[in-house]
């Protein structure tokens, strides 16, 4: 149920690339041509439009902006959200429309996301999304901030769900120092790629960055940038409890979310 956001940042413009082939050469090949649709929520409702057929093989590349005419009085925030199905998509639904993504092992089955920037450099990985359940919550570090008068840094938090129905939450920003003293604070809403700076909150090198979302999931991308765009980075963490080697993953979130959020005080 895989599906792959075009993503945005202040100054840059997403570009989606997807595959319709697997990334090895021992799973799933069926080697059928699938559909190639968009979704997008207007907070009440999903709006879908297909794209067309992608033959196996093949694959396709969309931009923010190629995408924009397709949906009228959609919120210019709105993100979209690109899957590959069996069928045409109803244009409009009140839940997410299924994805026919297959499923592989080793390596999952994703989408080149990406970054351009005006200066003509871009920056991109190896990403999907599933729809995460409403509500949830998040805890995050941020390895990958880069703190620098020449540097800006921002949090790309990207959010789906199988509802349309907008909600919202709360981001908030904390040294892992001293997670008692709340930073900043900034509203996120699902379905979105959300865009929070990072810069001007006294983080510095010997900083630990702590964010959490009370309220929904998602995923965390670190986007770093020279004030020319002419170097980019574009990063994202996993869960804390993929540091666990050996047991049960999911226990161990469980414990160091108790932990965090007992530490600030939920």
């Amino acid at each position: 149920m895989s599906y792959f956001p075009i993503l945005k940042a202040l100054g840059c413009q997403g570009e989606t690339s997807v595959f319709n082939f697997p990334p090895n050469n021992w799973e799933e090949l069926s080697g059928v041509s699938r559909y190639l649709n968009v979704s997008c929520s207007d907070g009440d409702r999903w709006l879908n439009r297909c794209l067309g057929s992608v033959q196996y093989g093949d694959s396709a590349t969309l931009t923010q902006t190629g995408l924009n005419t397709l949906f009228e009085n959609v919120c210019p925030d709105a993100t979209f959200f690109l899957t590959l199905t069996n069928e045409v998509a109803r244009e409009v639904s009140d839940t997410l429309p299924p994805s026919f993504v297959p499923k592989t092992s080793v390596p999952a089955w994703r989408a080149s996301l990406g970054l351009l920037s005006p200066s003509g450099t871009s920056s991109s990985y190896q990403g999907e999304i599933d729809p995460f359940p409403a509500p949830g919550s998040l805890l995050t570090f941020g390895y990958f901030l880069q703190p620098s008068a020449e540097i800006s840094n921002s949090l790309l938090f990207v959010n789906l769900e199988r509802s349309a129905k907008q909600r919202n939450g709360f981001m908030e920003l904390r040294d892992a120092k001293h997670p008692s003293k709340l930073l900043a604070e900034f509203e996120v809403i699902n379905n979105r790629v959300n865009i929070i700076s990072l810069d001007n909150l006294g983080f510095t090198d010997e900083s630990l960055p702590l964010l959490v979302c009370r309220q929904m999931s998602g995923i965390p991308l670190y986007f770093s940038h020279t004030h020319d765009f002419r170097a980019l980075s574009l990063e994202h963490t996993h869960p804390p409890a993929s540091t666990v080697i050996h047991g049960d993953r999911f226990a161990a979130q469980k414990i160091m979310k108790t932990f965090w959020f007992s530490e600030i005080g939920r």
